[in-house]
């Protein structure tokens, strides 16, 4: 199991068990800033990180340390920090009662399987003592959106698909004999409204008869 995940589920409770002097004075909180959830690939998380020594000696050697989720890229940091195996990693003084405001840019690279970006900071008096207070920023991630009009072009292909398919089935069927005979049916009753008569009902042309006198 990374780091990441082990303190992003829960580990830093061991580590918080561990004494740590001048570990007590520290306070940390993070504070995130995005523009829409959920997030989506591409958009951009700025964090905000304040910490604070409550205590009467000064840390000249104060860490702060942030895990980043392996679905966002660190693009930028202030002041500068270092920056390597998904961490950033902060060293400075801090004198009794001082207050510091550190930043980081990171950008949504991926899709996290559990559709979730997790970041956690932690500090700690000096870089050779276990890690102290901690805060987390949690921000759901999901994949890319399909716009409605996509989905509704697509649905109408398929029902006009599915519509051209049906009608040239249809033509192609074969009339069945009742259709066969309604048809003659039809031409029938079409022929006797154009008023044409059939063939041989016509009455015939008179002949002229003649008669032969015998006694000429």
């Amino acid at each position: 199991m990374s780091v990441f995940t082990a303190l992003s589920a829960g580990g830093l409770s061991a580590l918080l068990m561990a004494p740590v002097p001048g570990a007590d004075t520290l306070h940390v909180v993070v504070e995130a800033a995005v523009e829409a959830e959920p997030l989506r690939e591409g958009d951009r998380v700025d964090l905000t990180i304040r910490i604070r020594n409550s205590g009467g000696e000064a840390l000249p050697e104060a860490q702060v340390v942030q895990f980043v989720s392996p679905a966002m890229e660190v693009t930028s940091t202030s002041p500068e920090a270092a920056v390597e195996d998904g961490r950033i990693v902060w060293t400075g003084a801090l004198e009794a009662g001082e207050r510091a405001v550190l930043t980081a840019v990171g950008e949504i690279t991926d899709v996290p399987d559990e559709d979730r970006s997790v970041t956690t900071v932690c500090v700690r008096p000096a870089p050779d003592a276990t890690l102290a207070s901690c805060a987390s920023a949690v921000h759901i991630v999901r994949g890319p959106v399909i716009a409605p009009w996509v989905i509704g072009g697509a649905a109408l292909t398929a029902l006009l698909t599915a519509g051209a398919i049906g009608l040239h089935r249809r033509l192609r069927r074969p009339a069945s004999a009742a259709e066969r005979e309604t048809g003659t049916e039809a031409a029938a009753e079409a022929d006797q409204g154009t008023g044409a008569e059939p063939k041989g009902t016509a009455d015939p042309t008179p002949a002229n008869v003649y008669h032969l006198d015998s006694r000429r």
